[in-house]
Order: structure tokens, then C-alpha cells, then sequence
């Protein structure tokens, strides 16, 4: 009789997941490295079509709480925000980096600066990530968005960094990107604008 009056565990489902997800504040992106493999664990959820309230089958919920363990070593990352060198800077530099593979994109920004003492002094500013969509999408176009994505971040970031910037550099390893990007934009299929606009926020 009593062990019926015992509250239950509510089951592990998609709706507690995504709540836990959801906490993680971060809106510089950086520990994005780290929540992009909580998304892409969200969507492998919407793929096997569970109900919000449904208990994961037993080898998701052991990769979940395998996962879960990992996220509370997160609040022990400590990150400088003194970005810029000692002293004065006398050179200042924002470089960019974008990279993908077949389940997300990412780009990041760092900003180098020297300073009198000819000290050079790199720090991750931001970056941005996102999980490639459910539709499988060719990795050569997944590159192309993380280069969207990196142009994207520098045209919000520069303005509110309010300093005087001597260089920016954006790198890829993408030739392939390299190669679109300089061919002239008459020749592409409507796809390509209408693929920007699916993974623009």
C-alpha cells in the first residue's frame, strides 16, 4: 500500500533533454564544441520519432547519461576575457576559421594583438556552431554554409568590438569553397540562395 503512494521517476524523454539543453547559457559560443554534441544528440531523438514524455530505449539513455555526467565538468572551464595584450596593442588582427563535417558546421573568430613589447597574445573571441540538417546534405555544401556562417559572425562581430582592426583573415581548407566563391554568382542554380536562407537564423 505504501510502496503505491512512493512518487515515480518521471522517464528520461525527449522533454527533460531538451530542457537541460536548453539551460546551457553560452552566448558567445564558447563551449560550442560542447553543446553542438548535445544538439546533435536532440536530433538523433527527433530521428527515432519519440514522443515528448517516452523513456529512450536503453542505448540512448546509456549514451545520455554518459553525457550528462561530462556536462557538469563544463561550469569548471574557466575562460580569460582580456582578450587584447598587455599594455597598449599597436596591432590588431580578427582571424576566422570554418570547418564542417557531416553532422555540423562551426565557425570561430580570434583576435590577435601585439603590444609594445612585440608580445603576441591570440584568444578565442567567438564562434558560432549548427547541426547540418536531417535531410542529407552533400559535405562540400556543408563547408559552403560554414563559410556563410563564418561571414555572418564577423558582420555582427566587428561592429561590436568598437575596435580599430589592422587585418581580417578568413581561413578554410575547403578548396572547393575557394572555388565557388570565385566564380561568378550568374552561374549558380536557384538552390544555392535558397540554401543560405534554410540555415540562416
Amino acid at each position: 500500500m505504501l510502496k503505491d503512494c512512493e512518487p515515480k521517476t518521471p522517464p528520461v524523454g525527449k522533454r527533460i533533454i531538451s530542457s537541460i539543453v536548453a539551460t546551457t547559457f553560452d552566448p558567445l559560443g564558447l563551449i560550442s564544441p560542447v553543446v553542438v554534441v548535445y544538439k546533435t544528440f536532440l536530433q538523433q531523438l527527433w530521428l527515432h520519432k519519440l514522443d515528448w514524455d517516452e523513456q529512450l530505449p536503453s542505448e540512448l539513455l546509456n549514451q545520455w547519461m554518459d553525457m550528462y555526467l561530462q556536462l557538469s565538468q563544463v561550469n569548471e572551464t574557466a575562460v580569460d576575457r582580456l582578450v587584447l595584450a598587455k599594455g597598449q596593442p599597436t596591432e590588431i588582427q580578427l582571424h576566422g576559421f570554418c570547418d564542417s563535417s557531416e553532422k555540423a558546421y562551426e565557425a570561430c573568430l580570434y583576435l590577435r594583438s601585439v603590444n609594445q613589447q612585440r608580445e603576441v597574445t591570440t584568444k578565442l573571441l567567438c564562434s558560432k556552431s549548427r547541426v547540418a540538417p536531417v535531410k542529407k546534405v552533400t559535405l562540400p555544401r556543408l563547408e559552403l554554409c560554414g563559410a556563410l556562417l563564418l561571414a555572418q559572425l564577423i558582420q555582427k562581430t566587428v561592429p561590436a568590438l568598437n575596435l580599430k582592426t589592422d587585418r581580417i583573415l578568413l581561413w578554410t581548407d575547403s578548396t572547393i569553397v575557394f572555388s565557388w566563391l570565385a566564380t561568378s554568382a550568374n552561374k549558380w542554380k536557384t538552390f544555392m540562395p535558397t540554401e543560405f536562407l534554410r540555415f540562416k537564423n
